[in-house]
């Protein structure tokens, strides 16, 4: 079946940022064009008049795309597939009642494809499968463990499209910011891994800071951040929460940094390979160490960020995983 346009079900809620599904998005745009991408609803913070309108939250996936003022009836009447976009945890959930609410109008001839970019680390096809009223075409799950089969494993992924533009004479710097959420794992290994590098490396190569919160009075703009991400020759990422995806692994790829990052417990098609594309650790106390080692051996860490940049446009930008994701579709339904 070839796809040339899809229906795109996406959160009617206020601060409906998902990277995620978002950045994916502009991936579809890319292969299919704008004309044939149709979300629904269109949410506010992908069709911004410019990223100056951003709400408080200051969130890196949000778009400026034109517009439409498209109905669902004039998508439904052009779109070949309709994909579930909206994060599902539980029945009867605000997620839940919208995207059955919209999938009530999808005709019976037209496959239903359920995008699960939930943290939860568990198979969830019955929620979107009782929120289609219909078993779905396929399930593409974020989280899915190594080895399971019950899902097709689609991580995040980052718009080369962000970046062609970004790249700076690296400077011999570390470099991580992090909100400190204040309790949980993740806050755990974010203070640990913080602690870690201040232990092992000199104070004027680390550009690291831990804030406070989430808003961008406490932490800086998706600018700022990138600025200093650019300008660094090795970055960090680890999760360290019952999940192990997470945006920042992938915005280091495309920013061009050599990275230490937590292993990967989750199925990722092309997976970055330790010591060629990124180094890989195990506990957040073994990140200081990793970089130390890296700092210290700049041609290698050189040659590893160009690696882990060239991998990440030919298989993990979002324009690769839209294209993936859609080739899959096309030889199974």
């Amino acid at each position: 079946m070839k796809i040339t346009s899809v229906l795109y079900i996406l959160s009617n809620q206020r601060c409906a940022h998902d990277y995620g599904t978002h950045f994916l998005a502009t991936g579809l745009i890319d292969a299919l064009g704008f004309e044939n991408f149709f979300d629904w609803p269109e949410v506010a913070c992908l069709h911004l008049p410019s990223l100056s309108h951003r709400d408080e939250c200051q969130i890196d996936s949000d778009q400026c795309w034109p517009v439409k003022g498209h109905t669902t009836a004039a998508a439904l009447a052009v779109a070949d597939v309709a994909i579930i976009a909206v994060g599902i945890t539980y029945v009867n959930s605000p997620a839940f009642v919208h995207a059955s609410a919209v999938c009530r109008w999808i005709p019976q001839s037209m496959p239903i494809i359920g995008l699960d970019m939930t943290d939860e680390v568990v198979d969830q096809r019955s929620l979107y499968e009782q929120a289609a009223g219909r078993r779905l075409a396929a399930y593409f799950k974020r989280e899915l463990p190594r080895g399971a089969t019950w899902g097709i494993p689609l991580p995040f992924s980052y718009p080369a499209s962000r970046v062609t533009q970004n790249h700076h004479v690296k400077e011999h710097k570390v470099f991580y910011w992090a909100s400190d959420q204040g309790t949980g794992s993740a806050s755990f290994a974010r203070a640990a891994l913080v602690s870690s590098l201040r232990q092992h490396l000199p104070p004027h190569v680390l550009d690291v800071s831990l804030t406070g919160g989430q808003y961008v009075s406490q932490r800086g703009t998706p600018e700022e951040y990138h600025e200093h991400m650019a300008k660094s020759m090795l970055g960090v990422s680890y999760n360290g929460a019952k999940n192990w995806d997470c945006n920042r692994f992938w915005e280091n790829f495309a920013y061009g940094l050599c990275q230490v990052a937590q292993r990967p417990t989750i199925a990722i098609p092309n997976e970055p390979e330790h010591g060629k594309h990124c180094w890989y650790v195990d506990s957040p106390e073994q990140v200081g160490p990793a970089v130390k080692m890296l700092w210290e051996d700049g041609t290698l860490a050189r040659e590893m960020a160009q690696a882990g940049h060239d991998h990440f446009l030919a298989h993990h930008s979002s324009e690769k995983r839209a294209r993936y994701l859609l080739d899959h579709l096309e030889a199974t339904i």
